[in-house]
């Protein structure tokens, strides 16, 4: 799993936005998000074309983890005025998955 998540922040998957590899990083802010409501592991537009990961991410099976990344891909497809519902209609479009959430409202595909 570590190496999955190393993998997308060398960029791997190879999406571009506007000409530009979207980038995958552990952030600060993201675990402190993390502590204050247990369910958020990531989110975007805190810094252009990237997903900020909580470390915490690394604890989910691997079935949360991509579907937590496809969403935050979606949702930097989509702009920032999109919602969590447009979000994972564009990540359906993108990776062929549909994202569900389980029972403490994260994402899987």
């Amino acid at each position: 799993m570590k190496e999955l998540i190393q993998n997308w922040m060398k960029n791997e998957f190879g999406l571009k936005i506007n000409g530009r590899k979207i980038k995958v990083m552990w952030c600060a802010l993201a675990d402190k998000e993390h502590r204050k409501r247990q369910r958020q592991f990531a989110h975007t537009y805190h810094k252009k074309n990237m997903i900020c990961l909580a470390r915490a991410i690394m604890g989910l099976p691997l079935h949360n983890i991509q579907g937590i990344i496809w969403h935050e891909l979606g949702h930097l497809v989509i702009g920032p005025k999109g919602s969590e519902e447009a979000a994972n209609r564009k990540a359906k479009k993108l990776c062929g998955h549909q994202i569900k959430y389980d029972a403490r409202r994260v994402q899987y595909i």
